[in-house]
């Protein structure tokens, strides 16, 4: 993996209805998307490392399957930067 500037988020994506196959593989075909993994019938956990806006179009994906999203939590996100910002602290002498 090269460094880019973006870190990869998960989102814990919740349905009222399980996950099909088909929408998972209309989920992992969105771009940004590096993995999916299922979290039992109803959640499906998304490494993502993108933009908002294609953060968004995985949501639309999600309503447009008609599963009935519950919730699309967002983990992890500045995870890498906050660490970067600790140990960048430790040079100062």
């Amino acid at each position: 993996h090269g460094m880019g500037g973006k870190s990869s988020v998960t989102l814990d994506i919740k349905t009222v209805r399980p996950f099909t196959t088909a929408v998972v593989r209309d989920i992992s075909g969105c771009e940004g998307v590096s993995a999916t993994e299922s979290m039992g019938e109803c959640g499906l956990r998304v490494t993502f490392a993108g933009t908002a806006d294609q953060q968004s179009h995985i949501a639309d994906t999600v309503f447009r399957s008609g599963l009935g999203m519950l919730a699309m939590n967002e983990k992890g996100a500045n995870l890498e930067s906050l660490y970067m910002e600790l140990t960048s602290g430790d040079e100062v002498q």
